[in-house]
């Protein structure tokens, strides 16, 4: 008997030494940038698998089977929504998941109409999605993934929270940094964009973007806009064109040419060495841009 009460007392002392192991919550993010910021936020607590690989575009994204397994197990996925990932509502129907959808849109109280700004965009609703470019925008969606991640990880709440604070101080120094830098450029002087991924990053730092060349992904503009472009950089002193490595750059190159400019490639997306992360790709656009404006 004394033998079985020790035994028994040791297996208890062996069972609350080792708890049980807990999986991470699988988190499938559309976008690079985003799936950056929410990993930061949900920590060892989560595993990310972002949709988008490093050169891929938003508009032309094609699943490889990897991606429709993770979208199949995914207890979360975080959308950047306004039409920009609506092909992942087929992926969801194809995988069957009737997960928790974050639609990270919901947040953006003061959207840029596409169809004011640059006529002839396709984007679901005419709204410009590429709203993460601001980084104060960007505070109000870690705000929207923290409460997320607390519903469905309240265990981790007390990590989580202290991850989001610290996410959103780095957003507002990123935010003084930035302004900081093109605060000494001239603002007079604007740019042309190959895409209109800008709009929300012009906005928040007083920049003018002076037209799109090409204001539908995949459609070549026609010869009247590309005239009109070339009297546009000559009238206002545009110094480049702006390019992105997710599109091919001919055309971006073709007018620069033509208009004795520069070609300058920023990156909305990142996932690449320089600008893998989310600080680092708009520290590196913030530097791009600079350059771009100043002609240097």
């Amino acid at each position: 008997m004394l033998f079985r009460k020790f035994f028994f007392t040791g297996c208890a002392v062996i069972f609350f030494a080792f708890p049980a192991f807990s999986e991470p919550l699988n988190v499938t993010v559309t976008i690079h940038p985003v799936a950056d910021i929410v990993k930061k936020i949900g920590g060892d607590a989560i595993e990310v698998h972002t949709l988008l690989k490093p050169g891929d575009g938003p508009h032309t994204f094609e699943p490889a089977p990897s991606d429709m397994k993770a979208i199949g197990r995914a207890n979360m996925i975080v959308t950047v929504g306004f039409g920009l990932d609506m092909w992942l509502e087929k992926l969801l129907a194809t995988s069957r998941n009737k997960g928790n959808v974050v639609d990270l849109s919901t947040i953006v109280k003061n959207p840029i109409d596409i169809a004011r700004d640059n006529d002839g965009h396709h984007h679901k609703g005419h709204i410009n999605p590429h709203y993460w470019l601001d980084p104060i925008i960007m505070k109000k969606a870690v705000g929207l993934i923290e409460r997320e991640l607390l519903r469905l990880l309240p265990e981790e709440a007390s990590k989580i929270s202290k991850n989001a604070r610290a996410v959103m101080g780095e957003l507002d120094r990123l935010d003084k940094e930035i302004k900081t830098l093109l605060g000494t450029i001239d603002h007079l002087r604007p740019f042309i964009a190959f895409h209109n991924s800008w709009s929300y990053f012009a906005r928040r730092y007083g920049l003018k973007e002076a037209g799109v060349l090409e204001t539908s992904p995949g459609r070549e503009p026609s010869a009247k806009h590309f005239r009109n472009l070339l009297r546009q950089i000559k009238k206002s002193g545009v110094k480049a064109v702006l390019t992105e490595p997710q599109f091919s750059s001919r055309l971006a190159k073709t007018l620069a040419k033509e208009a004795g400019v520069a070609v300058v490639t920023v990156d909305p997306i990142g996932g690449v060495a320089g600008r893998d992360g989310y600080f680092e790709l708009m520290r590196y656009n913030a530097k791009k841009f600079a350059g771009a404006i100043m002609g240097t």
